[in-house]
């Protein structure tokens, strides 16, 4: 280890001019690729990736039925808005977003199908024609009719003959005057067309709770997008072209408009990160700035560690472009977490090196007794921060799992960029000391006591005093510090398996931003956004058409409107009752069990001859495949975790003795199905985390002693941050799951720091306290800067307008300052009490003390 440590010296300080063109190269290689770098917002990728058919399940879906998720909704407000000037701008919008080339269809009270009594002079399209029914008893009438649609017909009649008096020809007379069609048919909305609409909506239980609400406050005109809004950069662009057209169009005064659905949610979400890109990242590095200048006083120690920090994350980002990886919501901290974490590292660099000129002949001399002496420990830090992000690879989660491995690279790319970087760079800058300066620092050093490893007060600072009498007084009585620190513990534990596990599609956003309002109103007034689909399959031909099986999608709609978390449902059923009501003028029937497969043959027939087959949108493949659409509230992914189980044991008993595949997808489904391997995500990553640093830190450090006692210390801080959210009510999801992976590999920082010194000053010779005050001496100050600045740059994480962004600042704030006591207070006291009193054998003559 020592002679690597040495060849990196001297490359980094002999070979600086190569080492800082190479490094400048690769930054301008890999930052070329920065502007194809994607965005993808979608929860998709959080789906648990042992889900394997997921995938396959949901392109099925899509191919027969369209993809739930890609629907944007108008919201159009009035205090009627079936009064004459809301109309026409639901109307006019309806037509208008008809024309766009990304939206396959268009639904609104205005353009979507109703049974809409036939004018006088009316166009006769759909099922006008049934008036010559009344003929067909006539052997010389009903020569017009199909003869397919008057089989059907008659089929209705024997079913029920007591309400078909005139048998056909009662038909006729209820349903001859009937079109299936747009209540509006031209541009414009007459006041005719208007009137007949209201009261076509007084018997409509189709289209109330969905494209109008119950007060007729709210009209939602929803726009089904094409399946290539499956790229998110389409789905952005759509997005982005339906705000602007939806500019063009002005509601009128008393009329207001909000955009609602998924795509216009994750559109959202990408405007925020980007929002965040441009003004959290230079914020850190303003902060970083100050931090570093309050803390050197140097200009060069200022600037080259940001610099450094900089080149990294260019590299990293560049490279994500490079390999295809998009930015989700969740690796859009890698750009500000990468800054943060590699400040960390320069200033333990530029601690040492101000300390190395006191002893050194030049600049490079210092430089390269830095990069000696700080190699490994910066090695350290950053594997064990890496190790805590790579930990996240035994997720079942896809989205953890890249980033994961995204962020540990990153960690040890700035760790090389850094360690090259800096030394090199350093020495061509005066140094942060003049001469006399550097003189009186070498007259004060070469006087030390042996025996303590003291050097007079007078050479500290205050916040160096400081930390010499907290580690004093601990090594004088550590037991209450430890007994303390043991009962704090305990409380954080109590506190902490409070802590909820849930996720909710709302909790990314604020109150007052548009996109909670609109999709709060949609859940108080329509149907909601979160899409859950049952997908049915089965092997014979109209299998969906057989009354066993629309009995049991009957009991499953009920069930579910049984649910709280369940806003509303809707299934090929409802449309085959409702017609069959219409037929028999009897709104009873719709109550009614099928009684043949053959009435419902007819039914759907009945509806093939309408300008619109509702029924194409809820059974394909000649009656093999049917769905159940489902409309959740936003009630978390614990709670519908709970549905989602219910619902299949529900569908398993009912389907499962007819021979019915069930399947479900939508973002409902998607988006809450991986919460409940966040807690075996968690513990997964962690307890992977802890065996793998805890066996560097052992073998590193040749002692399995202190590699025991780095545990505690780095256990702590992540207990209290648990305690933390459940106080603060912050849940336990697959977004703050990553601020424990991350702050186990920053908690052990600062031990690796106070270790690797109190190794370094043991096996000069020291006894254990002196070496433990030197060590504290020697690393407190770069530990306490390094955890504020950490806690400053992740604090200004506190200001983007993306809420699990401010949530992984203030959480990491937390772990940062708890790291820091914990580090300061019970790392000590656990040396004192069970390190070695002498120097392990192996400093002194090269055996274990293991």
């Amino acid at each position: 280890m020592q002679r690597l440590t040495d060849a990196i010296a001297t490359i980094v300080t002999r070979r600086r001019g190569a080492v800082l063109a190479f490094i400048a190269v690769l930054t301008l290689a890999t930052g070329a690729w920065l502007p194809t770098l994607d965005v993808d917002p979608r929860p998709q990728q959080l789906t648990v990736s042992s889900l394997e058919d997921q995938g396959q399940i949901n392109a099925a879906f899509a191919e027969r039925f369209g993809n739930p998720d890609h629907v944007v909704v108008l919201l159009v407000s009035a205090e009627d808005v079936l009064d004459a000037e809301p109309l026409a701008y639901v109307h006019r919008l309806a037509t208008a977003f008809a024309e766009e080339p990304s939206v396959v269809r268009v639904e609104g009270i205005t353009v979507t199908p109703l049974p809409v009594p036939v004018e006088e002079g009316g166009s006769g399209e759909g099922l006008d024609d049934l008036d010559t029914l009344d003929d067909l008893d006539d052997p010389d009438g009903g020569e017009d009719v199909d003869p397919e649609v008057e089989e059907a017909l008659g089929v209705l009649v024997r079913t029920s003959p007591e309400r078909f008096p005139m048998g056909l020809g009662t038909i006729a007379d209820r349903m001859g005057g009937v079109e299936y069609r747009g209540a509006i048919e031209g541009d414009e909305v007459t006041e005719a067309e208007r009137l007949r609409l209201r009261a076509l909506l007084e018997d409509a239980p189709l289209v109330e709770g969905r494209l109008i609400s119950e007060d007729r406050t709210l009209a939602a005109v929803a726009l089904f997008l094409d399946e290539s809004v499956d790229d998110p950069q389409v789905m952005q662009e759509t997005v982005r072209s339906i705000d602007a057209r939806l500019a063009e169009l002005p509601p009128p005064p008393g009329v207001s408009i909000a955009t609602g659905g998924l795509p216009h949610l994750f559109n959202s979400i990408i405007v925020k990160m980007e929002h965040d890109n441009f003004r959290i990242v230079p914020l850190t590095l303003l902060v970083c700035l100050a931090l570093l200048y309050l803390s050197f006083r140097w200009i060069p120690g200022t600037f080259l560690p940001v610099t450094a920090v900089g080149l990294s994350a260019v590299m990293i980002i560049g490279s994500m472009a490079l390999f295809g990886e998009t930015m989700n919501v969740i690796n859009n901290i890698i750009p500000p977490l990468l800054i943060i974490i590699g400040v960390s590292d320069s200033i333990h660099l530029i601690g040492r090196y101000r300390e190395e000129l006191e002893h050194a002949e030049s600049k490079l001399e210092a430089a390269r007794n830095t990069v000696r002496s700080m190699a490994v420990a910066c090695f350290l830090t950053s594997i064990t921060t890496a190790v805590g992000l790579a930990s996240l690879v035994v997720s079942q989660t896809e989205m953890l799992q890249r980033f994961g491995v995204i962020a540990g690279a990153g960690v040890m790319l700035a760790y090389v960029v850094t360690i090259g970087f800096l030394p090199s760079a350093m020495t061509f800058f005066k140094p942060p000391l003049s001469r006399e300066e550097l003189r009186k620092k070498r007259a004060v050093a070469a006087y030390r006591d042996p025996a303590e490893g003291d050097v007079p007060q007078a050479d500290t600072g205050l916040l160096e005093s400081g930390i010499v009498w907290l580690t004093s007084l601990i090594l004088e009585r550590p037991w209450p510090f430890l007994v303390g620190a043991l009962l704090a513990c305990g409380g954080l534990v109590y506190t902490a398996i409070h802590v909820d596990v849930d996720s909710a599609l709302l909790d990314e956003f604020d109150e007052e931003d548009d996109a909670f309002r609109s999709t709060t109103l949609m859940e108080e007034k329509l149907e909601g956004v979160r899409p859950l689909e049952i997908m049915l399959e089965a092997d014979d031909a109209g299998r969906f058409h057989d009354p066993d099986a629309l009995a049991a999608i009957d009991e499953t709609e009920a069930w579910l409107r049984g649910q709280p978390a369940v806003l509303g449902t809707l299934a090929s059923t409802d449309f085959l009752h409702e017609s069959w009501a219409r037929v028999t003028d009897d709104p009873a029937a719709a109550e009614e069990r099928f009684q043949s497969r053959e009435q419902v043959d007819a039914l759907a027939l009945l509806f093939a001859q309408t300008e619109r087959d509702p029924l194409q949108a809820f059974v394909a493949e000649d009656g093999r495949v049917t769905r159940i659409q489902v409309r959740l509230a936003d009630v978390g992914a614990a709670a519908s975790l709970v549905l989602i189980r219910d619902l299949r044991a529900h569908l398993d008993e009912r389907f499962g003795p007819l021979g019915v595949r069930v399947s479900m997808t939508g973002e409902g489904y998607t988006g809450s199905v991986g919460l409940d391997a966040v807690v075996r995500d968690l513990l997964g990553s962690l307890l992977t985390a802890v065996l793998i640093i805890f066996g560097m830190l052992v073998f590193l450090f040749g002692s399995w002693r202190l590699g025991l006692l780095s545990i505690p210390p780095n256990v702590i801080p992540l207990v209290g941050t648990m305690a933390w959210m459940a106080v603060r009510e912050i849940p336990l999801n697959a977004a703050t799951v990553i601020v424990f992976s991350i702050s186990l590999g920053l908690a052990v920082d600062g031990s690796i720091h106070l270790l690797a010194r109190y190794r370094e000053e043991i096996s000069t010779g020291l006894e254990r306290n002196a070496a433990l005050l030197r060590a504290a001496r020697g690393t407190g100050r770069a530990v306490v800067v390094s955890c504020v600045t950490l806690m400053l740059g992740f604090g200004v994480m506190l200001l983007s307008s993306f809420v699990p962004v401010r949530r992984f600042g203030e959480l990491i704030g937390v772990t940062v300052g708890m790291c820091l006591v914990s580090t300061l207070v019970v790392q000590p006291a656990l040396l004192r009490v069970w390190a070695p009193e002498r120097p392990p054998n192996r400093f002194r003559r090269g055996k274990s003390d293991a």
